[in-house]
This record gives structure tokens, sequence and C-alpha cells, in this order.
């Protein structure tokens, strides 16, 4: 039988969602909306024993009345009567007893029933809504976390564009500067008799020259004296326009103002006191509120005296809403040139400051670049460290948001828990009054043991904990499927500062072997840590619950840049722990080890009714095992070597167990090891793109777990993995192209070097005719001195700017290249996705948009891969091709589905 499912396990967020935060929403929302008809529930079964009472007490005072009336004197109190008389009297005696019967039915519904659900209710009703408003808190914080973080980003990005900006201009600066002096060398004995004859002449020339440059300059500054200046149809001169000005400034109301996201803004004064003011001082205005209007405009658009803040645009309202920021005399270098005290980077300072960084304020003397605070500064170097800052202050919001993240998912399993035994109480306590309402009507009216026994019969039927597996299939959203929220540096990615959530095609690029380094590191630990122990011990290690805040601080201590990991780094950790650190490793990567795309070919490999018929035959089982073998080789060879190392460790505790003559597949300690193994990581090595209750309940992954361990040297032999490493070879030539289901599309050549992209500052030092600045301003990441620069043989002079490149790992990641100009382009599943690897052609276009193969050559591919003729991979085909002719099933677990014990149900 399979095993129940619960709560926590049910109403979380599908894992391919398209966003790059986890949306527990939903499955939260669906749980409360089930919940609140609940609530429903309550009150109906509530209404009806309100109204039973009330028939019950309403009944039993009409019978008692009915058995008191008083005999008329003229009818049966005429006489003593005869035996009529007393026929009726004990008719009205059994109405009165009846009617007191009654009574007490109705006073035993209400104390005995009623009651218990009302309290039930309440508190039922009490507990939901606090529970409710402690989870909408911890989402409010994490919906926050979220938006800092994604400014913080943009911000980042921005400023890593213009300090790239800025460093090519500088380096452009110095070949220019270069190339001047090198040709002033060469001509400077040609010009030197020429500058001699020039000097005889103009020395012999009238000083009365001098005069004429005066005169030619006199009217020039005499128009720029005469300036004139207009408002609402009013011509100020210069000195007027100013003395208006410096009235303003004074009269003013002039404060602060403080904005949520951009900081303070000094020297701000409301659009309602400017309006209030020129009707009070400006002729043109003190009658027309209109004419005030046109020259606050006017001051805005046209002489720029104060510009508008906290919101888009220019427009001037005289509204205590609209803040202006009044234009500040330049005095100082730390003014900026555009007259303005305060910059755009001087406005997010106050938001920096959250995440304990204060960025300078000062404006910059290069248009769209920030200025120094130290004088004489170039600005390249001024906005390199402003890009500097920038990425601290994004990286600390992302820490931020994961870690709210982490408690968000430990407060939500908690939630679900305490549903989930909100809804068992409520459905046992309903239950538990339905009993007792049937046994009071037969215990007080005997003759409606019947109707109670009919009552009774229904009511054992009653059984909260199947109610519970109705609504979850009912209601199912989607198993934990965590999502972390990865630090994306601007130049080298995530793999670097991460190891969570970063997939394993990138995480590997940073290691030798090809496995993750923190893969590898826990089965270096683990197989440490477990060497001497025995099958049921290591098997312990592995399947024992681990409670979830615990991984989570071990996954915050591990979540370290990858340079920081080492061999002695989980060396105190427990094993048990690391295991379960594992674990939820595996279940936050992005695309799960064995890819999703094979999901459904590898389900069609275990679900054939014939094998179940005869699950000893050892021909269907080897044709199985070869066709996942196959398979398995499709993979990125990131994901091939990760799930061959994962499944290795434990095949050397299986071989390790063989040899102390212990037989794997006898019932035992060995099987014991394959079921446990398979139970707690089928889910976790393969999961569907689209998560349902049926898939939930599927029953292969264990058996393919099974099947990795039983026949090990068959599915990760040495031909697969040479299979493996010539199908990632072609998967790199060629680009698959999907649609948003994962469905094949066609294949793109992969770019040349000449149709890539170069990176800012990827100038071409043959063109450009200086030494080569590729990545100068990189930041370091060693404590080596930085090599110098290449030379150029084109070039005869030394950098003048004197920068040097920084070292390069090792093992360089695929870095971010962008544009000058990046544009962004919608991706294939419509998401908005920055166009940065490099510029398509209209051809490469074509193949993008357009599938490479028509529709009825396909099957035909198919069939030649699956016969072995097809020397083509990376080509996704549906799972009936792959197994047209593979026939062939295993046995199913008793023991149910794949749910993931990583946690402590507590």
């Amino acid at each position: 039988m399979s095993q129940a499912l619960h709560f926590e396990s049910s109403f979380w967020s599908q894992k391919f969602t398209g966003t790059n935060v986890p949306e527990y929403q939903q499955g939260l929302r669906i749980l409360h909306d089930k919940l609140a008809q609940s609530k429903t529930e309550n009150d109906e079964v509530i209404a009806f024993l309100r109204e039973r009472v009330s028939l019950e007490e309403s009944y039993a005072v009409k019978l008692t009345d009915q058995g008191q009336q008083r005999q008329k004197s003229r009818g049966f109190l005429r006489d003593e009567g005869a035996t009529l008389k007393k026929g009726f009297d004990s008719l009205r005696a059994a109405s009165e007893l009846l009617g007191s019967q009654h009574m007490e039915l109705a006073l035993n519904i209400h104390d005995v029933v009623l009651k218990p659900l009302l309290k039930m209710n309440d508190e039922y009703k009490t507990e939901v809504s606090s529970a409710k408003r402690n989870i909408d808190m911890k989402f409010k914080q994490f919906d926050n976390s979220v938006k800092d973080m994604d400014r913080l980003k943009n911000y980042y990005i921005r400023k890593c564009r213009d300090a790239d900006r800025a460093e090519e201009q500088a380096v452009l600066i110095a070949s220019e500067t270069a190339k001047n002096i090198a040709s002033q060398d060469k001509t400077e004995s040609s010009d030197s008799s020429i500058q001699d004859t020039d000097e005889k002449e103009e020395q012999s020339e009238d000083p009365q020259g001098q005069r004429n440059e005066a005169e030619t300059t006199s009217p020039a500054l005499e128009t720029e004296k005469q300036e004139t200046f207009t408002l609402a149809g009013q011509v100020y001169s210069a000195s007027e326009f100013e003395g208006l000005i410096a009235k303003m400034r004074q009269e003013i109301p002039v404060g602060e103002h403080k904005i949520a996201i951009f900081g303070t803004y000094q020297n701000t004064s409301t659009g309602e006191n400017i309006a209030r003011w020129l009707q009070q001082n400006v002729p043109v205005c003190k009658d027309s509120p209109a004419a005030a209007d046109l020259i606050g405009q006017q001051l805005i658009s046209a002489y720029h005296v104060f510009k508008l803040i906290g919101q888009l645009g220019d427009k001037f309202v005289p509204s205590s809403s609209s803040i202006y920021q009044w234009k500040t005399i330049q005095t100082s270098p730390e003014i900026a040139t555009n007259g303005y005290a305060t910059s755009a980077l001087e406005g997010v300072s106050g938001f920096f400051g959250k995440f304990g960084n204060t960025i300078s304020s000062n404006a910059s003397t290069i248009p769209g670049l920030p200025n120094s605070g130290v004088p004489g500064e170039e600005p390249y170097k001024i906005a390199r460290q402003e890009a500097v800052q920038a990425d601290v202050a994004y990286e600390k919001s992302v820490r931020k948001l994961d870690n709210v993240r982490l408690q968000l998912e430990q407060l939500l399993f908690a939630h679900f828990s305490e549903m989930e035994q909100l809804e068992i109480d409520r459905i046992s306590t309903i239950k538990r009054a339905f009993i007792e309402f049937g046994a009071l009507m037969s215990n007080t009216l005997p003759t409606s043991k019947a109707i109670y026994e009919q009552m009774l019969l229904y009511q054992q039927t009653l059984k909260p904990d199947q109610d519970i597996q109705y609504i979850i299939q009912q209601y199912f959203v989607s198993g934990f499927a965590p999502k972390a929220v990865l630090y994306e540096n601007f130049y080298h990615g995530h793999a670097l500062d991460q190891s969570f959530g970063v997939s394993l095609i990138d995480d590997s690029k940073t290691s030798e072997t090809g496995i993750p380094k923190i893969v590898q590191l826990f089965l270096n630990a683990l197989e440490e840590k477990t060497k001497n122990m025995s099958l049921p011990d290591v098997m312990a290690v592995w399947a024992t619950p681990v409670a979830l805040d615990k991984v989570h601080i071990v996954r915050n201590e591990l979540n370290v840049p990858i340079d920081q990991l080492n061999d002695n780094t989980m060396e105190t950790y427990d094993p048990a722990l690391l295991a379960g650190t594992l674990r939820l490793y595996l279940r936050e990567l992005p695309e799960s080890v064995v890819t999703s795309e094979l999901y459904e070919a590898i389900k069609s490999l275990y679900t054939d009714s014939k094998l179940i018929m005869s699950p000893s035959d050892n021909q269907e089982e080897a044709v199985r095992v070869q066709a996942v073998a196959k398979l398995l080789t499709t993979m990125p060879k990131a994901h091939y070597t990760t799930l061959k190392a994962l499944m290795g460790h434990f095949d050397s505790k299986l071989k390790g167990s063989a040899n102390n003559k212990e037989q794997p597949h006898e019932v035992g300690g060995s099987n014991d090891f394959l079921t446990k193994i398979g139970q707690a990581f089928g889910s976790l090595l393969l999961w569907p793109r689209y998560a349902t209750y049926t898939t939930t309940m599927d029953r292969h992954l264990a058996h393919l777990v099974r099947d990795f361990l039983s026949h090990y040297d068959t599915i990760f032999s040495e031909d697969m993995t040479v299979s493996n490493t010539e199908s990632e070879k072609r998967r790199l030539e060629t680009t698959i192209v999907t649609d948003k289901l994962g469905n094949y599309q066609g294949t793109v050549p992969e770019p040349t070097s000449p149709s890539r992209r170069r990176g800012l500052m990827s100038l071409d030092a043959a063109k450009q005719g200086a030494s080569s600045m590729f990545g100068a301003f990189n930041r370091a990441s060693s404590s080596d001195p930085p090599p110098l620069p290449p030379k150029n043989s084109g070039s005869t002079s030394s950098n003048p700017l004197g920068l040097v490149s920084p070292p390069t790992p090792s093992k360089t990641p695929d870095a971010f290249v962008i544009a000058d100009e990046q544009t962004m382009t919608p991706g294939l599943d419509g998401n908005e996705e920055p166009d940065v690897m490099f510029d398509a052609t209209e051809e490469q276009e074509k193949q993008i948009t357009m599938p490479s193969t028509k529709p009825e050559e396909l099957s035909k591919l198919a069939t030649e891969e699956e016969m072995g003729l097809s020397d083509q991979a990376g080509k996704q085909y549906s799972s009936a091709q792959r197994i047209e002719e593979i026939d062939d099933v295993v046995p199913k677990d008793k023991d149910g589905n794949d749910i993931d014990p990583f946690f402590e149900d507590d």
C-alpha cells in the first residue's frame, strides 16, 4: 500500500516556474481556501444542531403543555368517569412524559454535543487565522527582500556597465595619447623651423591685434550680460531673474525630504509652497493660479531652477505631495556640474545603508559618471569603486533574501503540519459529536435505537486520515521544491560564489574531475565517516530524518565561495547531518541529476504489465537496464558524472558488504539497503517538469535507483562513459532549441568567436594601437601580484595609466559578455532575458524560431537513433520513440512512494 502524503509535502510551488525566486503563495492559498471551506462546514454542523435543540425544546414544551392541559368541567371533570377517563388520563401522562424526555434530549444535545463543537470551532478559527497572519508577515518580509534585491541587482549591473565604459574610455584616451606622443616625436624637427618663423612674424605684428581680440570678444560678453528671461510673458533681465530666484530661495520654506528607497534629499520645497509664493509676490500670478503653474513649469523645463524628485517626469504640480529640489550654486568640487546637490548615487546611499554600506554621494564631473571624494582621482577608478560597493551591497541583499527564504520554508513546514493536525482534530471532534448525538437519542428515546444503529454504521466509516488524503488528492499543488536565490556576479556568473542552487553544468566547470566540488567533498567526508560502519548503520545514516532547521544551518555554513571549501571543511559535522544536507543540495538544484526530459521515457520502462506477471524474467531485465544506460548517456556530462559518483558511493558499500559474505539481493541487510536508498533518493535524482499528485505517487523512481545499484557496472560501464563523452562533444557543437514545454524545436550551430559580442573591456589591440587591456579592471580573485599586461608590437609607448590585468583563475567560468548597449529580447519561454551571448544572423534567427527538421522526418531519426544508426546527439524525442521496442517492467515496491525523508516530521 502506498505511503500516505501529508500537507507538508503537498502544498508547495512548482520547481520550473520561470522565476528566480520560489512562489510559495500558490500552495498556501489553495490550502487556506480549503480550510475556509472547513470553517463553513463547522458552521453548518453547528447551525444544524442548534436548530435541532430548538426543535426538541419546542416539541418538548408543546408535549408538556398538551399533557398538562386543564380538562373541561362539562367533560371528564363532571364526574369520576369510567374506564374511558382513565384511558384519557394515561394518554395525557404519556404526552407529558414524552415532552420531558425531549426536553432532556435537547439539554443533553446542547451540553454534550453542541458545546464541544462551539469550543472547537472558535479555537479552529483562532488558530488558523493566527497562523495565517504569522505566515503573511514572513511573506511580506520575503517580498520586500525580493524587491530590495532586484533594485540592488539592477543598480549593480548599471554601475558595472558604467565602470566598463569609463575604463574603455580611459584606454582609448591612453591609446590616443600614445599615438600623439609618437607622432609629435617624428615631426618635432620639421616643425621647429616653422615655429621660429611664426614667432618672428608674430613679434613684428602691431600690438593692435590684442585690442582687436578684445573687441571681438566683447560683443559676446555684452550679449551674455544683456541675456533676458521670460516668465509668463514678463521679460526679466539676468540680474532681475537672479534676484527673483534668490528671493524665492530665502522666503519659500526649504527642508529635507526622505524617500524610502533613495534616501534623503536636501534643499527641497513642495509645489504648494512654490505656487503660493508666486501668487503672493509675482504680479502676473496674483489673480491667476494658472500663471503660477506656468512659471513653475518654466523654472523646471526652461531654466532648470529646481527638479521633481520621487516621481517620473518634470511636470510642475502645485501640490503638497509634489516635492522639488532646488538647484545649488556650484561653490566646491563636490557639487555636480548640473548644479544639483544630490546625485542619483547619493539618492540610493540610504538604501545601501540597510546593508551596512554608505556610498559616496558626490556627483559626476563627466556626464554619466560619478565624481570622486578624492580630488584629482581618475573617473574610471571612481566608477570601479562604486561598482565594487554596489557589488557588496547586492551580494549582501542576496544572502539576506536567501536566509529569509530558508526561514520561510521552516515556518511553512511547521504551518502545514499544524494545519493538518487541526484538520484531523476538527474531523475527529465532529465524528465524536455525531456518535454522541446518536447515543443520546438511543438512551433518551429507546424507540430511536434503530435510527441510532444506522447512524453509528455510517459514523464508523468516517476516518480523519482518509479525509486528509482526499484533500491532498483533490487540491495537491507540488511537493517540496526549494529554489535557492543566487548571487550573480556581472563578470563570472554565479558558480564561484556559492554552490547550493547552482546548476551541475556551471558548478562542474570549476572542478577538474567534472563533478561539482561540493558534491565530491560531501562524498569524501561521508566515505571517511562511514568506512568502518556496517551496512545497516550506513543505511541509517542516509535514511534517518533530520530536522530542517539544523540542515539549513549547515547549508549556510557550506554555501560559501568555492575556493573556501576544502577537505577539512566537513570534518566536524555528524554523518547523518551531512547526508541530510546533501539531500537538500540535490533538492535545490535547478535541474535534477537525471534530467527531467528523461522522466517519461524512464517511467515507461517500468510500467509494462507483462513484467509484473513475470518479474524474474532476466532477459526483460537486461533489456530494461541496457535501455536505461543508453538514456543516461544522452545527459550532459556534468549530470552523468555526478550521478555516477553518487551511485558509486553506495555501490562501494554494497560490494564491501558482499565481501563480508552478505548476498546483495537476498531478503536481509543488502536488499533492505537497496529499498531504503531507493525510497530516499528516487525523487531526489529525477523529477518531472510539472509535479502532480500522480507523479508524486509514481513508484518507478525507487525501482530506478535499485537498478542503478544492482547493475552499477553495466549502467556505468566504461563503454557507456565513452558514449556519454562523445554525446557531450556533439551536444556542445549544436545548441538544442526547445519550446516552453521542453519539446524539440531544432538546433542552432554554436556561434563562432567573430559573431560573439565582445565584453566592455575587450578592445582590439590591433585596431586601437595600444596595449591589450582585456579584463584590466576586473576584481582580482587571488592575492598573488598581478602580471604585467601584454605588450603590443605596434605601439612604442608604455601604458600611460599604469593599469595592469588581474590574475585569471585556473578554471575560468564562462563570463557574461555584454555589449555597451545591451538589448533585451524575449526568450523562447516567453520571458525576457538579456541577449548576452552573440548576435544571431538572419539565417540563425530562422533556425532558432523554426524547427530545422520536418515533422515527418523526426520519427525516422528517432528510429535510427534507437537502432544505433544516428550519430546526432542532443535531439529530444518522445518517450514512445525512444523505447519503441522495449517491453519490460519491475515489480512494484510494497512500501510505496518516494517521499524525501530528509527533514524530521515534528
